[in-house]
């Protein structure tokens, strides 16, 4: 008897697990969820800077997403294996920098670039600020000119440079991409100093 009862639970046991296991899976053919891959992770995050990179273009107005932006003009920041790399400003509202885009320039016949890197500053909320500038080709780390930097500052017209840094980039002519870099020791060049 005491083997029948044993054996009586053990089957019930049994039995009742059996059945919520297959309660369990009734539910879960049920339920659907859900699930990002990373194709549609890149569809949804189309940014300027994927839109634009590897792109080339003689004029601006031949790039759709920049060709109601000002552009004030950009500089050479450095020659690599036979290559010259340039920066360009580009103002989505004249006065303040929206994008900088690190190029390679394709030709020194005319002007072709191919598009290598965009800088978005368009949440930097303190060039909003007139006396902060943003500064290209006039900037100097530990005394040395470097061509490659790329900084925010305060400006100061009394002053022959710019010491008060808010945020740097380096153009880096190696890796073909923006890097925020430390602002320590780096000054930019007052251009209107003593005029």
């Amino acid at each position: 008897m005491k083997n029948y009862i044993i054996l009586l639970l053990f089957s019930l046991f049994f039995s009742c697990k059996t059945e919520k296991k297959e309660s369990t899976s009734n539910i879960d053919n049920n339920i659907s969820i859900p699930v990002k891959t990373n194709e549609n992770l890149q569809k949804t995050n189309n940014t300027l800077k994927d839109k634009l990179k590897g792109k080339t273009y003689s004029n601006i107005k031949e790039i759709d997403e920049l060709k109601n932006c000002y552009h004030p003009g950009g500089s050479v920041v450095g020659k690599l294996n036979g290559k010259t790399f340039t920066v360009s400003v580009f103002h989505v509202k004249e006065g303040i920098p929206s994008y900088i885009l690190f190029e390679e320039s394709l030709s020194s016949e005319v002007n072709k670039f191919k598009i290598l890197d965009v800088l978005d500053l368009t949440k930097e909320e303190i060039l909003k600020d007139e006396s902060y500038s943003l500064n290209h080709h006039f900037c100097y780390k530990n005394g040395k000119s470097d061509e490659e930097i790329v900084a925010i500052a305060k400006e100061d017209e009394e002053e022959e440079f710019f010491t008060e840094i808010y945020k740097a980039w380096r153009a880096d002519c190696k890796k073909e991409k923006f890097i925020e870099i430390p602002v320590e020791g780096i000054k930019v060049e007052n251009m209107g100093y003593g005029i």
